[in-house]
């Protein structure tokens, strides 16, 4: 347990040291966390609280250092402390957690004292966002995530500069993201390379001499997302459906065999989703690019689109089931019928539950060192993702090369193939199972 509050002692400049006890196993530490500051500068949470003591935000202390700075050296410290006891396996020495917090404390010193004008990571992150954003023109999807990733490098602190990316200092980011932000492992991981993107950036460009980025080799424990898609059956099945009216109640089972009831709400948005869905089921393209589908893009049985993801310009045959579809919406203003994607999400979840696709899809997920198995019925699993998945399982459990499979989808190396692949293996070996039991009848 790592607590922060004010020596009762001001100093000559009327600031009081702001302490640290720090509590581990029955061993307790109490030290300076190295700033001072005036007492109507600071906050400290009740006695129930699970808040840090922290400086009051828009505040500098007397040598002109800033709340953000002595805050993000507060948050590194109780960071590095609590991953510190979950990897540990003994009781520390008063000379052990002393030594900790020096190592701490030894990275984020020289935030203390620096100019007021030199730049921090955030200014040179929002120009390095400004110009890779043009020159790549990113899809709002990832401009997103880079909105999420700032985020996580502002928490980090705003003050923090390239400079203070040392092994440490990487080491730190982790800790926040693990510690600080709860974050799953998967999540670190993904958030981690960013950071790693952003750092080469500055690099190449000359912002920055420290390079331990291309050095650190951190290690994440992930486990891979199983790959969520229908089968053949399931697939024509949701195709076939006839949805039942508004407001009837359908009898359905559990995971446990237990009996419930679900009504039956929206019936046109859950049609418009299933044809859409579907059609991606059967022609490989994502959410984004079905619904920017025009007229114009489908010439006799093909489409051929530039995608909006990764702009690559794609011939995608179509097969008896696709033009099915887009004969239902012949008379229509668009190809295609359009829902939103939290729509769509949420009416084939819908489906999925009224069709009964309820095979247990387990995972598990590392958050904080910690391990969670998670069991949920197939249909929770259901995105729009899916249906892309869904066409690429079965092109190739089918017998279609991934070399064909791969100029329909766009995908430019085998690499982002092997989950399909392996599945598609799998699909063939049980085939193969069944054919001979069939023939031992």
């Amino acid at each position: 347990m790592v607590k922060f509050y004010l020596s009762p002692r001001p100093d000559k400049r009327g600031e009081c040291p702001i302490r640290v006890s720090i509590s581990i196993r029955g061993t307790r530490l109490i030290s300076t966390a190295g700033y001072s500051i005036a007492p109507a500068k600071w906050k400290q949470p009740g006695k129930y609280s699970k808040e840090l003591a922290c400086v009051k935000k828009g505040h500098y202390n007397a040598d002109g250092t800033a709340y953000n700075i002595i805050n993000a050296r507060l948050k590194a410290i109780d960071s590095h402390f609590s991953n510190f006891e979950i990897g540990l396996d003994h009781r520390p020495t008063i000379d052990e957690l002393a030594e900790h917090l020096a190592s701490v404390k030894g990275t984020t010193h020289r935030r203390q004292g620096r100019s007021k004008d030199a730049a921090t990571a955030l200014e040179y992150f929002d120009r390095f966002t400004t110009e890779e954003g043009s020159a790549a023109q990113w899809s709002a999807g990832t401009q997103t995530n880079w909105r999420t990733f700032r985020t996580h490098l502002q928490s980090y602190g705003e003050g923090v500069q390239l400079a203070d990316f040392d092994e440490n200092g990487l080491s730190r980011f982790i800790d926040q993201l693990r510690n600080t932000a709860k974050l799953s492992e998967a999540t670190v991981q993904k958030e981690y390379k960013h950071l790693r993107w952003f750092l080469n950036w500055c690099i190449r460009k000359g912002f920055t001499k420290e390079d331990a980025v291309t050095r650190f080799k951190p290690k994440f424990k992930t486990m891979p997302k199983p790959v969520i898609y229908l089968t053949k059956e399931e697939l024509l099945a949701l195709y076939n459906y006839e949805i039942p009216a508004r407001g009837t109640k359908v009898k359905l089972t559990d995971l446990e065999g237990k009996e419930y009831e679900k009504e039956v709400k929206k019936v046109d948005a859950l049609a418009k989703s299933r044809d859409l869905f579907c059609f991606c089921c059967f022609t490989s393209l994502r959410y984004s690019d079905a619904v920017a589908l025009k007229r114009s893009d489908i010439s006799g049985d093909c489409i051929r689109i530039v995608t909006q993801k990764t702009s690559d310009a794609l011939e995608i045959d179509l097969n008896d089931y696709a033009r099915a579809i887009l004969d239902k919406y012949k008379d229509s203003r668009t190809p295609l019928p359009y829902v939103s994607t939290h729509t769509l999400d949420d009416s084939i979840k819908a489906l999925g539950e009224l069709l009964g696709f309820n095979e247990p899809v387990s995972r598990t997920i590392y958050r904080a060192g910690k391990r969670t198995d998670v069991t949920q019925r197939k249909w929770e699993c259901l995105s729009s993702h899916a249906g892309r998945r869904t066409f690429i399982c079965y092109a190739l459990s089918i017998g279609i090369s991934p070399q064909v499979v791969m100029r329909w989808t766009g995908h430019s190396d085998y690499a982002a193939m092997k989950p399909y692949i392996a599945i598609a293996d799998t699909a063939k070996q049980k085939a193969m199972q069944d054919f001979n039991k069939g023939m031992e009848e």
